[in-house]
């Protein structure tokens, strides 16, 4: 409970007056949202019309996997004249037609015909055709791997609906190769700039632990009947809770309010910008226990933020710099970060970040651990 009240304390230090809701709050919402209107598709949500005359459950499934793939509204049409209708007059972006027989055909060996309609190339139909192919071989290639262990037909295709079933349930992971299509500019740049106010937030926040140091409100804690470790944890959750819930308002902000898609589910997005959190922490709190003038510590800090967020690729993409600018890029967290992001928007899953969040996690624990080792409570400002 101790920790608690610790951390309420710095959430209230921090955001507690309106000026601070609105630098830390209100201004990064502004800006993500100016990249996304000024570079991102944030009007409409793509919608796919499809017609699906299949009669056995396979077509179905496809329609399901493809929606879950790639965050796309679809629409059903009557048949396959309503369905033309529909891309003609522009209210879809592209068109599914799904035969008679699609499932029969599928677990026969076969690998099914599924009509496509588009009135001109785009980049959500590309990503589209290129999901559709990969349900497609996914779905053939599953079929034919049960059937050469499952004699049985029907019991094949009792098993393979099964695997669709959990692999919805994401207890079945497909392996997914990066398709190599570009990524929407405005998803790493709108993930720079908040990546950016995320690491003034923290600092602001680790100022605030400064100011007990100083003011030796800290030492009097330690004094007090309270665990070290609670005063530490206390400091670490107020500043981790901050970080939370300015990446959770912006994503949801732009996200359902300006309905952008950042071709992920949000649940994998967070966790990216979570582990980033973590990371920028442990930066903040080992340049705070290194600083000894309290007067110092915010342009300290601003000398480090504003020129490892240019090094990690906030500002621009990290492929434009110099060979030598993007080894170096490799030591700051921004660059995983921001990398990560960019992976699991071009089509790949969590299997395919672990090492970037694996990266991100040893900055977290190198740099907290440092952080909290100079961090003295029993030291005071120096001139």
């Amino acid at each position: 409970m101790n920790s608690l009240y610790i951390a309420a304390n710095i959430v209230k230090r921090t955001i507690g007056k309106g000026k601070s809701l609105l630098v830390f709050l209100a201004l990064p919402a502004l800006v993500v949202s100016l990249v996304v209107v000024l570079l991102g598709n944030s009007g409409q949500q793509v919608q796919v019309a499809y017609a699906n005359l299949d009669q056995g459950p396979l077509g179905e499934r496809l329609i399901n996997a493809l929606q879950a793939s790639t965050g796309y509204s679809f629409v059903e049409a009557e048949d396959t004249e309503a369905l033309r209708l529909q891309v003609i007059d522009k209210k879809s972006v592209a068109g599914l037609f799904i035969p008679e027989g699609y499932s029969s055909k599928l677990t026969s060996g076969e690998t099914p015909r599924v009509e496509w309609f588009e009135l001109g190339v785009s980049e959500s139909g590309i990503v589209l055709k290129q999901k559709l192919n990969e349900q497609i071989r996914g779905m053939t290639g599953t079929y034919r791997l049960l059937s050469s262990q499952i004699p049985n037909s029907a019991e094949a295709e009792a098993a393979m609906l099964q695997v669709l079933s959990e692999q919805q349930k994401n207890k079945v992971r497909a392996v997914v190769e990066n398709s190599g299509l570009a990524v929407n500019e405005a998803i790493s740049t709108s993930m720079g700039m908040l990546i950016m106010f995320v690491m003034m937030l923290v600092n602001n926040s680790i100022s605030t632990i400064l100011d007990d140091r100083t003011n030796r409100t800290m030492q009097r804690m330690y004094a007090a009947p309270v665990r070290s470790y609670q005063i530490m944890a206390g400091n670490f959750l107020g500043s981790l809770f901050l970080g939370t819930v300015q990446i959770l308002l912006i994503l949801l902000f732009a996200r359902y309010v300006l309905r952008f898609s950042f071709g992920m589910p949000l649940l994998q997005q967070w966790l990216v910008m979570e582990c980033f959190l973590l990371a920028a922490l442990g930066i903040s709190l080992a340049v705070a226990g290194l600083v000894r003038n309290r007067n110092n510590v915010a342009t300290v800090q601003t000398l480090i933020v504003t020129p490892t967020c240019m090094l990690g690729g906030c500002y621009w993409p990290v492929d434009i710099m110099p060979e030598y600018m993007q080894k170096a890029a490799n030591i700051v967290p921004q660059k995983w970060a921001i990398e990560a992001i960019n992976r699991l928007a071009a089509g790949d899953g969590l299997s395919q970040v672990v090492l970037h969040l694996g990266i991100l996690g040893l900055f977290a624990v190198i740099l907290l651990g440092f952080g909290a080792a100079v961090l003295r409570p029993s030291e005071t400002e120096t001139a």
